[in-house]
């Protein structure tokens, strides 16, 4: 018997949410780790920009908040005022967060109907 390609399609698919769904602690402990690391990386930055040391580049802390450490990257900048004076980071930083807890929920209720 033949399956078609939306079959194989159907049955990737299920596959991936069903590793999802057997791992998910892996994945919860993932999110968390980025959010903590970006978070930290803003106070880094703030620490050494008191004291006129060597600093985190921006694009650092930019990759951090798009490797799903959107969280952390906002909470970093708006509990430590730290970066937010700039446009690019008052910007992409609320963004990133908004849309990784969008594809976060999704995927969790995709994971649960299935």
């Amino acid at each position: 018997m033949k399956i078609s390609p939306r079959e194989r399609k159907d049955i990737k698919m299920t596959a991936v949410f069903d590793f999802i769904a057997q791992y998910w602690y892996i994945f919860v402990g993932a999110y968390l780790l980025i959010n903590i690391a970006a978070y930290i990386a803003f106070a880094v930055d703030k620490y050494r920009s008191k004291r006129d040391l060597w600093r985190v580049k921006e694009a650092t802390l930019l990759l951090l908040a798009a490797l799903f450490g959107g969280v952390g990257a906002f909470l970093g900048m708006i509990t430590l005022r730290h970066k937010t004076k700039h446009l690019k980071f008052t910007l992409t930083l609320p963004i990133f967060m908004l849309l990784q807890l969008f594809a976060c929920f999704t995927l969790f209720w995709i994971t649960l109907i299935s």
